[in-house]
């Protein structure tokens, strides 16, 4: 049959996908972001992405994935209701982390992503506080559950006192006859003392090694390494992010861009008047080599800060696609979206829609 040629060499293609730089969708067409073949259909949804030394930690469809610095791609298979799933950067090269929330049990799953850990930690939340009511999660898919590189876990949460309550968790590693096992103990719990009648609602959590930022709509707070709680601004802040020694963030209700250069304790205007893609509960900041990046929908733009001005980035391949997140891994930028992984050399993926482009 005509047909076997075509099988054989599909399978030849698909086993020598051993490196993430020629893993991708064929295409007839040359665009400049090009989908991971180890990454679609089923495992499309792809809500997080993020890498550390060694490797590229997804949130995929049922379960997590990785690509390693060698090409290899590992996925694990959970029966997760994927709405509620988080994870942050893992805090040892060979073992990141997830968790999933089941708003019916109140429950928080801690996942290995390195397969030499058997089991997920499970934690039942009215074990750790018998007057737990719900986790605090605003309407909008943002991050806020923290986490440090030190392992430590900040779960904000309401109970029947209080509208904000807050428990610091750390995952902690153990031999067990040779195995290692993680287990999740509660550090510290943090009640603000807001009644439970009050619309108290956190919009933003940013996690530092040893620290964590935390806004509500009308206060940010400081969870400090030696355990102080601090108000260190009036208003609600949004995508927090470091460049560099400082941190910038975005104020939705007044549209300006803050700075910080000493973690979080102070911040300062520095820009006014930001156009309202900037300030749009979609919009995303990140860093890349210093660079200032955001995307919304579709679309990315890098930021200039010394003209000023915001410059589109080349989307072609994203085209209607909702771009979760980007992060730079072993020589590539990859867009993790709610339809697949996407990625494009990092010496050119600053390159400008061709529309407004000099």
């Amino acid at each position: 049959m005509r047909v076997v040629p075509f099988l054989l060499l599909f399978v030849i293609f698909f086993l020598s996908c051993r490196d993430e730089k020629t893993c991708v969708e064929p295409t007839d067409e040359e665009t400049k972001w090009k989908m991971h073949y180890s990454f679609r259909d089923y495992e499309s949804y792809i809500p997080w992405a993020e890498s550390n030394d060694n490797s590229l930690l997804l949130n995929i469809t049922k379960g997590i994935g990785i690509i390693f610095d060698d090409g290899r791609v590992l996925r694990q298979s959970r029966m997760f209701n994927l709405k509620y799933m988080y994870f942050k950067k893992p805090f040892s090269n060979d073992f990141g982390v997830g968790f999933n929330v089941d708003y019916w049990n109140k429950y928080l799953y801690f996942v290995p992503v390195n397969s030499n850990y058997p089991s997920s930690e499970t934690v039942e939340m009215l074990d750790l506080d018998s007057s737990f009511l719900d986790f605090n999660l605003p309407f909008r898919h943002v991050p806020v559950f923290g986490c440090t590189n030190d392992n430590q876990y900040l779960i904000p949460a309401k109970t029947e006192q209080s509208a904000a309550v807050f428990y610091l968790l750390k995952l902690e590693i153990e031999d067990n006859n040779g195995i290692d096992q993680s287990h999740a103990a509660l550090l510290k719990r943090f009640d603000l003392g807001i009644p439970d009648t009050s619309d108290f609602e956190i919009s933003y959590i940013y996690s530092a090694n040893d620290y964590f930022i935390i806004s509500s709509r009308n206060e940010v707070y400081k969870l400090n390494s030696n355990g102080d709680f601090d108000l260190v601004l009036g208003q609600m802040l949004t995508n927090i992010f470091r460049v560099s020694n400082v941190l910038y963030a975005v104020t939705p209700d007044t549209k300006e861009l803050l700075m910080s250069s000493d973690e979080g304790n102070s911040w300062q205007s520095i820009l006014s008047d930001l156009p309202p893609i900037m300030t749009n509960f979609g919009t995303h900041f990140l860093s890349i080599d210093a660079n200032i990046i955001f995307h919304n929908s579709s679309n990315i733009w890098r930021y200039d800060m010394t003209k000023l001005d915001m410059v589109e980035i080349d989307n072609t391949g994203l085209e209607n696609k909702e771009i979760t997140s980007l992060c730079k891994f072993n020589g590539l930028v990859y867009a993790s979206t709610l339809s697949g992984l996407f990625s494009c050399p990092d010496s050119t993926y600053l390159s400008a829609k061709a529309e407004v482009a000099n």
